[in-house]
């Protein structure tokens, strides 16, 4: 497996990627948001959405802050939906 397979299978890695990319929108950064939000949807980096049937979709930046306003970040390192 080469290093970019396995940046896209860890678990925490698109996580991590969220999170600073929430980061910089509250920075003066935002050319570099920019930036790393388009890579993220390009490599398809950010975390699935799986649906009712258990079946994994892509989703966009826009669509993961939205699903995020209820669930922090925090909350889903501390409590994983995936364990329930």
């Amino acid at each position: 497996m080469d290093n970019s397979e396995s940046v896209k299978k860890s678990i925490l890695t698109p996580e991590l990627y969220f999170l600073i990319s929430k980061f910089l929108s509250v920075s003066p950064l935002q050319d570099t948001k920019k930036v790393l939000v388009s890579e993220l949807e390009r490599h398809k980096i950010l975390p699935k959405r799986i649906d009712w049937t258990g079946q994994e979709h892509d989703q966009t930046f826009a669509e993961l802050v939205s699903t995020q306003v209820q669930f922090p970040l925090y909350q889903r390192f501390w409590f994983p939906m995936r364990s329930l």
